[in-house]
């Protein structure tokens, strides 16, 4: 029995018992090491000291202090010290909390005041951040769980059963629930499944608990959360919605931890004072609770109610200087004929900018002023950001753990240093540092710095003090951003973003969202250094911000990268300029492509203009430059020797009060019966829609057969994903079939083998005893096909999850492009062929990754759609072109009906048919519920026949112990009887 001085580990001595539990017992003790005083946790085990039972809990100790470990730099978790394994018996030295648990307190004091519950609001949401961003899930918030210091800061503890979502095996055994009923979240007690937002329900029945006295729902009854409701809340204040969300039953609808915190409402933070390192490290946290607070306000506010007509207006506004000194020529080039019927209209648009010199001088009174104020590091930012003004660049350089390579952070260091010296005086500047978190580099109070020499000097001395560590938040990054371009720019804002590995942030979305919100605030030049970054995150990020991406090889080469970004980014003079489209009733704008200098596909950010029927696509800031753009437009057929305008170009850009016009192009269509004519391409078009030549012969019929074809492709790559998600779900859902029925039906086939030997031997006739003899080897194929099983399921690889969307639409798209039925010949088939084996293998583990990686490969290995090359002059080769695609749209029409048919045969076959069952609901967890009920089903059938074949036994044992005797079939039933007693 454990009593009050003994000694554990030879180090800590237990001096009173703080708690105990069903599981364990938390001792107060002396670590006469360090002398200090810290927490035991004693995991008491059966009595016996062995079994399953013991070991369950030693595994569960175990997994509690490695999970805790891993966040031992939270302030919010309770830290784990050491863990010491006595007589087989684990205990773990923790942080000693002076104080109470939240159950404690209001058992003992009541309700939290309002500020009190916002305070533990934040505390409980930045230890769950914490968690997740580390993927474990606690799974048991409650109270009791919650301890509050003397200084009144609250820390989560006990992870017992908390699980990691990828690495921890189930330790939970099946069938039994493990969870506090009153706090679980709903979907754990429908599936005993629940991932990181069951933890948020788990708070915000916390929170109810804290605000309202009473709890949430009954701890009595486990599936109280699951039918019950919280009564009204009446002293909740700003946490009542914040509480409502968390409680939302639906795990889809439900905050994740940083939505959550922007519902906690604004918050001013205490002012900093000078404090030991471990409360300046709960500082830093709490900077980074603050930070998230301010980054997802930001983004709501952007994408409030998706309203990108709202944040268009919202954006930065050119001086009407600037725009009168800027210059622009629109330059079209298209062959406007099109045949009888004919719909689609090609021109490549050149757009040309120059400075006319009759705007004032290029920020002249801004360097002037600069160079008189002579800024030192640390001075405030300039005034608001106004429609005058010199250009802003923010560097935001990766300063994770990955920089801590050789070579890597001296480089990144060298690169800032270069881009901070190319930078012209006047113009304006600040560094970001990004991480898990993003830190303000100079100027430290968040705004832009003019650059003077004084400014470039003290920018580099804080460059030099740069380390690496942490993770990678480049969500964060850019609203960093966003916000330091507000504090002091003109509307000229430019990013450059140095990235050195992908992405690590709580949700895959969060990237996209920010970008997003950030469109038209800035543009952002992005530099993956090395080989570790996502080049589709990038792409991401350069588009949605209309800047650039680049590869960097190396260290040694991101110094000239950064220089000649930020040479780019000064020379910009108009903000936020937009190519706006004009298009008739009834026309359909296809497609809009930056095609020179830089590739870029503008059609999918289209926001709506000013006017009606106008759709804007942004393009950045401009300088003196010239660009292409590929534009395609669908109209309604005129009749022949009919002229329509099908679209009208214009450059535009933000004005103090309006959208400005810097000059405008018009696309023509001309409906003629002159073949010469339409099937004519001007030269400037032929290089974009596959034209080598300055002139081409078209076919219309060929056009329209690969249209037809483009068609049915997309529907084909459709329909290959839906075949391979289907197949994928199957799979999972016949393994997890095979392991639950094998043993039971073997189990069934035993007792119907020995029933039927027991009829037998009872008869003695033939036939009954041909019928036991072929149960007993379906019996023993059973046993055969239940040990198979057991051996494949130690072996089988992990269930696939199923394709999130992004994937379904990268696959969709690859599908598209390379799928063999699109093949010019048997060889191309055959490369097509290995190429879509590597594209499923891909999406079925839904790498977006390794499917993006296989786009580029495609195209770098000249594997675009062999429908773009240019159509041949000679007539010859123009019908075997035909006879190819009418082949080839043959060929897809065929595999479209296989894949129908495959998708109803796995749909009619008898797992698809639990899987995919109609009128109930679809899914893999419903599947899996309707699954547990047929094995119920089948449980039930064996312990009948087990019944049937015990009362068989017994009625044959007492006609034996009775003495009954007979001749034949009675004798040969007893000894059949005493033979199945001794099996």
């Amino acid at each position: 029995m454990t009593e009050p001085g003994r000694v554990i580990g030879g180090r800590y001595r237990l001096v009173d018992r703080l708690g105990s539990g069903a599981f364990g017992q938390v001792w107060r003790a002396y670590d006469m090491h360090l002398g200090v005083d810290v927490a035991v946790k004693q995991v008491l085990l059966p009595m016996e000291g062995k079994g399953p039972q013991a070991a369950e809990r030693v595994a569960r100790a175990a997994r509690e202090a490695r999970n805790t470990a891993r966040l031992r730099d939270c302030p919010n978790i309770v830290t784990v010290h050491d863990v010491h394994i006595e007589n087989g018996a684990p205990w773990i030295v923790m942080q000693l909390v002076k104080g109470e648990s939240l159950a404690e307190h209001l058992t003992h004091t009541g309700p939290l005041t309002e500020n009190n519950a916002v305070a533990l609001a934040r505390d409980l949401l930045r230890a769950l951040a914490a968690a997740h961003a580390a993927g474990i899930v606690h799974r048991d918030v409650k109270p009791g769980n919650v301890l509050l210091a003397a200084d009144g800061t609250a820390l989560l503890a006990d992870f017992g059963i908390a699980v990691r979502f990828g690495d921890d095996q189930r330790i939970t055994r099946t069938g039994t629930f493990i969870g506090s009923p009153g706090y679980v979240a709903p979907e754990r007690v429908i599936s005993q499944d629940a991932g990181a937002v069951g933890d948020l329900f788990s708070l915000g029945a916390t929170l109810y608990e804290a605000v309202e006295g009473i709890p949430a729902f009954r701890a009595d009854v486990i599936g109280s959360v699951v039918a019950g409701q919280p009564a009204p809340m009446r002293r909740g204040g700003r946490l009542t919605p914040l509480i409502t969300r968390l409680l939302d039953k639906d795990p889809a609808t439900r905050p994740d931890v940083a939505a959550a915190f922007a519902l906690v409402g604004d918050w001013t933070p205490p002012p900093t004072v000078e404090a030991p390192e471990s409360v300046r490290a709960l500082g830093q946290d709490v900077q980074l609770g603050v930070e998230w607070v301010e980054h997802f306000a930001f983004v709501n506010e952007r994408l409030r109610n998706d309203d990108s007509a709202a944040s268009r207006v919202a954006r930065a506004a050119n001086a009407p200087e600037t725009i009168r000194s800027i210059q622009t020529t629109i330059e079209v080039n298209q062959n406007e004929y099109l045949a009888a019927g004919g719909r689609e209209v090609h021109a490549v648009v050149t757009v040309s900018t120059a400075d006319s010199g009759s705007g004032p001088p290029r920020h002249g009174a801004a360097a002037a002023a600069a160079a008189r104020a002579d800024r030192t590091y640390g001075a405030k930012p300039g005034p608001i950001a106004s429609a005058d003004g010199p250009p802003s660049v923010v560097f935001i350089a990766d300063c994770s753990r990955s920089l801590a390579e050789p070579g890597r952070l001296a480089g990144v260091k060298a690169a800032l240093h270069a881009g901070i010296e190319a930078l012209p005086d006047g113009a304006r500047f600040a560094v970001i540092a990004g991480r898990a978190d993003s830190q303000p580099v100079y100027p430290e109070d968040g705004g832009t710095e003019p650059v003077t020499a004084a400014s470039r000097a003290a920018a580099k001395s804080a460059v030099d003090r740069l380390s690496a560590y942490g993770g990678r938040e480049i969500g964060l990054w850019l609203s960093r951003a966003a916000r330091m371009f507000a504090l002091g720019s003109g509307p000229v804002r430019h990013a450059i973003l140095i990235v050195n590995g992908k992405d690590e942030g709580l949700h895959p979305s969060r990237l996209a969202l920010t970008a997003r919100a950030c469109a038209g605030l800035f543009t952002a030049d992005c530099l993956g250094l090395g080989e570790d970054w996502e080049v589709h995150e990038m792409r991401l990020v350069s588009d949605q911000l209309s800047g650039t991406m680049g590869f960097v090889p190396d260290a040694e080469a991101l110094p000239e990268a950064v220089r000649e970004a930020t040479a780019g980014a000064v020379t910009k003079r108009v903000a936020d300029v937009e190519l706006s489209l004009w298009t008739p009733s009834g026309a359909v704008i296809r497609y809009v492509k930056q095609v020179s200098p830089l590739l870029r596909d503008l059609t999918d950010n289209r926001i709506p203009g000013d006017a009606v029927r106008t759709v804007g696509f942004p393009t950045g800031a401009w300088g003196e430059e010239r660009r292409e753009f590929h534009i395609c437009v669908e109209v309604a057929p005129g009749e022949l020797g009919q002229e329509k305008l099908a679209a009208r170009v214009q450059l535009t850009a933000r004005g103090p009060e309006a959208m400005e016009v810097l000059g405008e192009g018009k696309i023509r269509a001309v409906w003629t019966d002159d073949e010469t004519m339409v099937m004519r391409v001007v030269s400037k078009v032929g290089p974009y829609t596959g034209a080598a030549e300055p002139e081409v012969w078209l076919d219309p019929e060929i056009a329209d057969l690969e249209r037809e074809l483009a068609g049915l492709a997309d529907e084909l790559s459709q329909a290959e994903a839906e075949l391979a998600e289907v197949r994928n779900l199957l799979t999972v859902f016949g393994r997890a079939h095979a392991r639950m029925f094998a043993p039971l039906l073997a189990e069934l086939d035993e007792i119907e083998a020995r029933i039927a030997e027991v009829h037998a031997a009872r008869s003695g006739r033939e036939d009954d005893q041909r019928d036991a003899e072929t149960a007993r080897e379906r019996a023993q194929q059973s046993a055969r096909q239940a040990d198979e099983e057991k051996v494949r399921a130690t072996r089988a690889d992990p269930p696939r999850p199923a394709p999130t969307g992004e994937a379904k639409r990268m696959y969709r798209k690859l599908a598209r492009r390379c799928h063999p039925d699109l093949a010019d010949d048997e060889a191309d088939r055959q490369r097509r062929e290995v190429f879509m084996a590597r594209v499923n293998d891909a999406y079925t583990r839904g790498d977006i990754g390794l499917l993006a990686q296989l786009s580029q490969q495609w195209d770098a290995e000249g594997g675009a759609d062999s429908t773009t090359a240019p159509p041949p002059k000679d007539p010859g080769a123009r019908r075997k072109l035909k006879e190819h695609l009418r082949q080839a749209l043959s060929s897809v029409h065929t595999r479209l009906d296989r894949i129908r048919d495959e998708l109803t045969a796995a749909r009619d076959s008898e797992l698809g048919r639990i899987v995919f069952a109609p009128g109930q609901e679809a899914g893999m967890p419903a599947a899996m519920r309707r699954l547990d009920t047929m094995a119920d089903k089948l449980k039930t059938l064996v312990d009948e026949r087990r019944r049937v074949l015990d009362g068989l036994l017994d009625a044959a044992a007492a006609a034996g112990a009775a003495g009954v005797s007979g001749a034949g079939a009675a004798g040969s039933a007893g000894a059949g009887v005493g033979d199945e007693r001794r099996r």
